[in-house]
């Protein structure tokens, strides 16, 4: 009898670890997911170069773009990777005179 009920309750807290296992690797993936291509995106430009370049990659890539016009004052611009409430990440670009004088990736949540 006793047996029994170590064998049920080791087979319970297996399931209980998988499961936890399993929701780990999904939210995991999933974040690597959602930053993979933004990341990629900001990786790609380069300091000094005209921001028209960034916005019209963005846009190819399907990010959400803010409307921009140039400024001589230095702005800084954040490209989301989508516009959902969760897992959103950017890239921050700051813009000065029409150039990126600088990026970096940040959690837009």
């Amino acid at each position: 009898m006793a047996y029994k009920l170590l064998a049920r309750t080791l087979k319970g807290l297996l399931q209980i670890i998988v499961t936890c296992a399993l929701v780990l690797v999904v939210v995991i993936s999933a974040n690597y997911w959602f930053e993979r291509p933004i990341k990629s995106f900001c990786e790609k430009l380069e300091v000094d170069s005209p921001i028209d370049g960034a916005l019209e990659l963005a846009k190819a890539n399907n990010f959400f773009v803010p409307n921009y016009a140039v400024e001589s004052r230095a702005v800084t611009l954040i490209i989301n990777n989508h516009m959902a409430p969760y897992f959103r990440v950017g890239c921050f670009i700051e813009v000065e005179n029409g150039r990126i004088v600088g990026k970096k990736i940040h959690s837009t949540d």
